[in-house]
């Protein structure tokens, strides 16, 4: 795509967000809502992995920005809502958003590991319990983005 970008005078900009989240959507996000819905009582207790989440608004609004700005031609953007969180962090804030309670039961991750994998769900065990987290510096440094609002704002406007 860089070559066609310099042999033509296209102009591009490649946006990677990074595990988005809105009301329905689809992967992970929606597992756990369902979890939640489901009961209060969540095995994240001892999980202490990192991940960058991003709203949908939060991307849009990133997006729009690139549309503008002068200094996101051929560039590549990693954005998050900027600050990491726990799966059980995420967890509260879901259940805060829908109005429920969720305790954490201290469930050690590799026993959690251990039992998707026998049912064949270790690759999503991997993506919920593992560590994912990026830096969206250059998107602020670059062309003086930031996130529009934090994941709890983002929560409870999509009302879950």
């Amino acid at each position: 795509m860089i070559e066609i970008a310099k042999s033509t005078g296209l102009e591009f900009v490649i946006i990677r967000p990074q595990l988005v989240y809105s009301r329905n959507a689809p992967g992970n996000s929606c597992l756990l809502v369902k979890l939640i819905k489901m009961s209060f009582l969540l095995p994240f207790g001892f999980t202490n992995n990192n991940q960058s989440y991003v709203s949908i608004d939060n991307s849009c609004d990133f997006i729009s920005l690139c549309c503008k700005h002068p200094n996101t031609s051929c560039e590549f953007f990693v954005i998050s809502d900027g600050k990491p969180v726990f799966t059980k962090t995420l967890t509260k804030v879901i259940a805060s958003a829908i109005g429920k309670r969720a305790i954490q039961l201290p469930i050690p991750v590799k026993l959690m590991k251990l039992i998707a994998s026998v049912i064949g769900k270790s690759h999503k065990a991997d993506q919920l319990l593992g560590d994912l987290v990026i830096n969206s510096k250059k998107a602020e440094r670059n062309i003086g983005w930031s996130p529009l609002e934090s994941m709890e704002e983002a929560m409870r406007k999509i009302n879950i």
